[in-house]
């Protein structure tokens, strides 16, 4: 039994009846004088008190503190907690939602900040182009910061209310679909849906959305969904989904499993992003000549070869390749290139090994705006 704490307390009676008794053997060893009383009566009579002041505040203190710590130790000993350790429990609720620890390859992490008023939330979308078929891009939308910290509730709801700023990516859930449910168990999260009702004669690839989904897109919207999830929260790697009050087995002419679990990138991401400069992006001229612009992206290519080009019109005014891992894996590339004030696209793309066409094609239309002249 550790020597601070009893059942019933005792060892506080233990304490007590030991002090009592060394003052008491010390006293026993003070033989008095005769005529002691009567010089203690002397010297107080013609002698002020010379404490100071803050002797006699410290005596209090430390007499305050004194008292206080043998009033915990009593109330430790009667409750039967041992002193040393935390009071009030150790138990940590468990959570609906977790805040993500650390982004996946091609993730960005959505952690929001304690003091910002914004944070930034990756959505994914999907390609309208069937370049051969349809697949995910990823756009990055500035939030206000959730009171709650719920960041997958945050994501999904974004998902389901933002259009892409690039016309090239849509997502076929259909309008009026909101989130009713969110909660995470291990690694699974379990996302429910309030999705606009059809009538009893509605395939489930006829569900009215803008624009309509063709059947087999069923399975690349759900992989949306859970990216979404899982860049909010990257411990997130596979989804319980339900709609309208219902587990969902097939979704516009696919057939889903349960749990979905993340497909590999190079099954899902379209083979070649930019991520820099966005759709529609103004870039201020750096001067009189041309302006260097950092064209960022990620790509999952045959022996990691990126080719890019820039149009100004009709144009063609560069091109070249960058370099990134190679496939399967999803790595980063960028080039810098000069231009001029004017309206331009940029695209990047893979070339087809089989026939030499472009592939999965992206591209963005910016503005090198020229600087205002001085006076």
């Amino acid at each position: 039994m550790s020597r601070f704490r009893s059942n019933d307390g005792e060892w506080v009676r233990d304490a007590e009846r030991a002090l009592r008794d060394a003052l008491t053997g010390e006293a026993a060893t003070i033989t008095p004088s005769t005529d002691g009383l009567a010089r203690i009566r002397q010297r107080t009579a013609t002698r002020p008190r010379l404490w100071p002041r803050w002797f006699a505040v410290a005596g209090t203190a430390a007499a305050t503190a004194a008292v206080v710590a043998i009033a915990v130790l009593a109330s430790q000993a009667r409750s039967g907690h041992q002193p040393g350790t935390p009071l009030g429990g150790g138990e940590t609720p468990s959570q609906t939602e977790t805040t993500p620890a650390s982004p996946s390859s091609g993730s960005p992490s959505s952690t929001p900040s304690a003091s910002a008023a914004t944070y930034t939330v990756t959505l994914y979308y999907v390609g309208v182009r069937p370049d051969p078929r349809q697949l995910l891009f990823e756009e990055r939308v500035q939030r206000p910061v959730p009171a709650d910290k719920a960041v997958i509730r945050d994501a999904v709801t974004a998902l389901l209310e933002t259009t892409p700023s690039d016309p090239d990516y849509t997502s076929y859930w259909p309008q009026g679909t909101t989130l009713t449910g969110a909660t995470v168990h291990d690694t699974t999260a379990i996302i429910e849906l309030s999705m606009p009702e059809t009538s009893p004669s509605t395939t489930p690839s006829e569900v009215p959305t803008s624009p309509a989904p063709p059947a087999g897109l069923g399975a690349i919207s759900v992989q949306q969904l859970l990216y979404t999830i899982h860049a909010a929260a990257p411990k997130v790697t596979s989804m319980e989904l339900r709609i309208n009050g219902s587990d969902v087995t097939t979704l516009w002419g696919d057939t889903i499993s349960e749990p979905v679990a993340l497909a590999p990138a190079m099954e899902v991401f379209s083979h070649v992003w930019i991520t820099s400069p966005t759709e529609g992006q103004v870039i201020a001229a750096s001067g009189s000549g041309p302006t260097p612009v950092r064209i960022t992206g990620k790509a999952i290519v045959f022996e990691g070869t990126v080719n890019w080009d820039v149009l100004r019109g009709d144009q063609v005014v560069a091109r070249g390749a960058a370099q990134t891992v190679g496939a399967p894996e999803q790595g980063d590339w960028s080039v810098t290139v000069p231009l001029e004030p004017g309206s331009y696209t940029i695209r990047a793309y893979e070339i087809s090994a089989k026939d030499g066409s472009i592939t999965y094609l992206d591209d963005k239309t910016i503005t090198i705006q020229a600087a205002t002249p001085t006076s």
